[in-house]
């Protein structure tokens, strides 16, 4: 026996293994995978080895010329099989660069939950329903965050047991595996369970704490410093809780406010008010040091009431410095810290600075560039930020002149040929 045939009867036999295998598997046939088309491929045209071989080798006669015929035929069946194996990959490999456009091409699908069916279950009044067709999705999908705080939604808004939502989060943020990020958000929901369903400030306080002990440095343990910083008290939460519509009340207003001398002064804040402000202000961030909205606001009372630029320079420098801040926040701060230098005679170097800190503290960003732009324009923007000089004016004659100034005067100095002031003259006859 010759050694191609010896080959060609190997791949045959190994290809009718593997296809038994597969068939006894229970697939059918348009899930064949790609290791038995290319094994059934090999043998088909292993076959075209030994019938080429003998059509060569075949006598230049009639004979010769009938096997040649029928190995050509049977070159051309193969290559037709091989085709049929392999026809959507070759279509698809000319079709895709259009088809993707439509269909997104190879990209693999990632499976995902989806909640649309207890949606609209809950929007029906179903929530019993809507929770079970939840459930269902988790025990595809046991590590899905939104799976587990819309059970939780669900329980407190629909069934109003918020105290069955926070064992629900207590049992997510049980399972292992759980990420940083989806521990920090079921805190969060936590928290907000606490403090305004069940009205429990030192409940919600103490989840808020442990958020921030355990994931320091983190954006989620800022904005948990945050929310401790405002900290609604237990009145505000009850008057939150209500939904009793609330008479609206309307203040009187001055309806000419522009014919009374003070113009509406007395409405404003007074000094006495914006000074408790201020010590309020103090006191609070001795308790909350990151309270980034109130250390805002003692900066401009400083600024603007104290007129104090050095003490708010300290207070948005505090901010700036403390490590792990966003740089959209710290980009934020520097150009305030400008805008308060530039509110003094001689604060230009000092608004310079802070804007060439935020180009070397973030190079080639958009903070950057914008910074650039108004380092440009500073000495054109201090400028603008200076007050107006009040022009003072004489009385007005008769005439519609200005009585003491006479502008036309300087003019007809200049210009001789005009004819001679009345006035001047009427004026040199009462001196003498």
């Amino acid at each position: 026996m010759s050694k191609p045939i010896i080959i060609v009867g190997v791949l045959w036999i190994a290809t009718a293994i593997g296809y038994s295998i597969w068939r006894v598997r229970g697939s059918n046939l348009e899930a064949m995978p790609i290791w038995l088309r290319f094994l059934l491929s090999a043998a088909i045209l292993s076959v075209l080895w030994p019938v080429t071989t003998a059509a060569k080798n075949a006598p230049t006669s009639a004979t010769g010329g009938l096997t040649q015929l029928y190995a050509l035929a049977l070159v051309m069946v193969s290559v037709l099989a091989v085709f049929v194996i392999w026809h959507r990959d070759i279509f698809g490999l000319f079709a895709s660069p259009l088809t993707s456009l439509y269909d997104g091409g190879h990209q693999e699908l990632i499976a995902k939950p989806f909640y649309s069916r207890a949606l609209a279950l809950r929007k029906r009044g179903e929530p019993e329903n809507a929770l079970e067709e939840i459930q269902s999705q988790l025990r595809l999908f046991p590590n899905d965050t939104d799976g587990w705080l819309l059970w939780a939604e669900v329980q407190s808004d629909d069934l109003k047991d918020p105290a069955a939502a926070i064992e629900t989060l207590h049992a997510f943020l049980a399972r292992d595996g759980a990420t940083p990020e989806q521990r920090m958000l079921a805190s969060q929901r936590e928290a907000d369970l606490f403090l305004f369903k069940l009205e429990d400030r030192a409940a919600a306080k103490v989840v808020l704490e442990r958020l921030v002990a355990e994931f320091p440095g983190t954006d989620g343990a800022r904005l948990a410093a945050q929310r401790l910083a405002h900290m609604p008290e237990a009145e505000h939460l009850a008057e939150a809780r209500s939904r009793e519509r609330k008479k609206l009340t309307v203040v009187h207003h001055e309806e000419k406010l522009g014919l009374t001398e003070d113009l509406g002064a007395s409405q404003l804040a007074g000094e006495g008010d914006l000074d408790a402000e201020i010590s309020g202000l103090v006191v609070h961030l001795a308790e909350h040091p990151d309270d980034w909205e109130r250390r805002e606001r003692l900066a401009k009372l400083y600024s603007e009431h104290l007129e104090r630029p050095d003490l708010a320079h300290e207070q948005l420098e505090r901010l700036v410095l403390t490590p792990g801040q966003p740089d959209r926040q710290v980009a934020r701060w520097l150009n305030q810290i400008a805008d308060i230098h530039l509110e003094e005679s001689d604060g230009l170097p000092a608004a310079r600075l802070a804007l060439e800190r935020i180009q070397l503290r973030f190079p080639g960003g958009a903070a950057a560039q914008l910074a650039g732009q108004r380092l440009a324009l500073l000495k054109l923007e201090m400028r603008g930020d200076k007050p107006t000089r009040t022009l003072k004016i004489g009385k007005y004659s008769d005439r519609m002149g200005l009585e003491g100034q006479g502008p036309h005067r300087p003019l007809r100095a200049r210009l001789p040929d005009l004819a001679p002031d009345p006035e001047a003259n009427e004026d040199s006859g009462k001196s003498t």
